[in-house]
């Protein structure tokens, strides 16, 4: 209903790539999810389905596949949005909680910087969509990365995380 596309995030595990020319030849079947009518509309509009690649890919695979897939940009530290961030073919900028921000949460200086990275890669990055995985179950977490500007928060307790988003206790100001 808001005009953004499903986010579909694909993760292939090994470096496989007949895994990988499978999974291609599967979405090809289905193009209409990735694409727009053509039309006078369609330069303002985004096809239904954007696919990002967040586990492995094979080089250079953007120019050679039908299937308009993306990948995932990563930030790895605090202070600076990552280098590839802008590069063709770049569909969502993720940051895993758990092996960045997680580490150094209780340090309020090192919070700050992530929080920084987090807000320089948004202004930088405007169009990106900012994801925060293996993030924990936490009220006041997930309050401070909605503010810094993270899009998507990825937990495994999707029951106890629909409750807080959903009760508006976290996050009164935005739509869930």
């Amino acid at each position: 209903d808001d005009g953004q596309p499903f986010l579909l995030d694909l993760e292939v595990k090994e470096e496989s790539r007949p895994t990988f020319d499978t999974l291609v030849a599967v979405l090809s079947r289905y193009p209409d999810l990735f694409s727009v009518e053509s039309g006078p509309e369609s330069l303002y509009r985004a096809p239904p389905v954007q696919a990002v690649l967040v586990g492995w890919y094979p080089p250079g695979f953007v120019d050679s596949i039908a299937v308009p897939l993306t990948r995932q940009a990563r930030i790895l530290s605090a202070g600076k949005p990552p280098p590839d961030a802008a590069d063709r073919g770049v569909g969502l900028i993720s940051i895993d909680y758990e092996q960045t921000i997680g580490r150094r949460w209780q340090l309020p200086a090192h919070r700050r910087r992530w929080f920084s990275a987090i807000r320089a890669t948004k202004t930088a990055f405007p169009g990106q969509r900012i994801r925060v995985y293996h993030v924990p179950v936490n009220q006041h977490v997930y309050r401070q990365l909605l503010d810094a500007g993270v899009d998507l928060i990825g937990t495994l307790e999707l029951v106890q995380t629909a409750r807080i988003l959903g009760a508006d206790q976290c996050c009164p100001q935005r739509e869930h």
